[in-house]
């Protein structure tokens, strides 16, 4: 019992010690072992194939709320606590951290890497510089509608390509025993 307990004790340390060097913060929980090691990069693809095809609504709800009379600041919140699923939570995180009173450009600066990124330029430009923005969102709005549908297209010309296997493997072979093999058998039966 002693053998079986001295890990769980070591890593509660281990764990108390990261603690008081954080700053009382709690430590991460540990990684799992026996986990597939490209599991959080494919998280990390599918996270951001949801985010880019949200843009386009989320740009949508941003020009709308711009054009409404709000600031960047509260159309972020807006979005934030929209229904997008995806950006509303990496949305909430920045107004999070403008409540804490970060400027938005520290508090954009997270999403600034990967399908964000136009979005965030658009938005830190039009906070540095007092710029309207209602006409570059409409034409990143465009953009992001425009990639969705090339993508779309893309997915849809491999089609074809990927039913020829269930139609070789699976379609033929039992069309061949439902309609030859039987016409065969009567014929050399007769």
């Amino acid at each position: 019992m002693v053998l079986t307990g001295a890990p769980v004790l070591a890593a509660v340390r281990r764990r108390r010690v990261r603690r008081r060097l954080d700053g009382g913060r709690p430590a991460p929980p540990p990684r799992a072992t026996g986990t597939l090691p490209w599991r959080g990069a494919w998280a990390n693809r599918r996270g951001e194939a949801a985010v880019r095809r949200e843009v386009p609504t989320l740009v949508e709800l941003l020009r709308v709320g711009i054009s409404a009379g709000l600031t960047p600041v509260e159309a972020l919140s807006v979005v934030a606590h929209s229904g997008l699923r995806a950006s509303a939570r990496r949305f909430e995180a920045v107004r999070s951290s403008i409540e804490l009173g970060l400027p938005l450009r520290e508090a954009l600066t997270p999403l600034g890497a990967g399908t964000l990124a136009p979005l965030v330029g658009l938005l830190t430009s039009a906070d540095d510089l007092g710029t309207p923005i209602d006409e570059a969102l409409a034409r990143l709005g465009g953009e992001a509608r425009a990639d969705l549908r090339r993508q779309a297209e893309a997915r849809a010309r491999t089609v074809p390509v990927r039913l020829l296997f269930p139609l070789v493997l699976l379609v033929l072979p039992a069309f061949g025993l439902l309609a030859i093999v039987p016409s065969l058998l009567a014929g050399f039966g007769g």
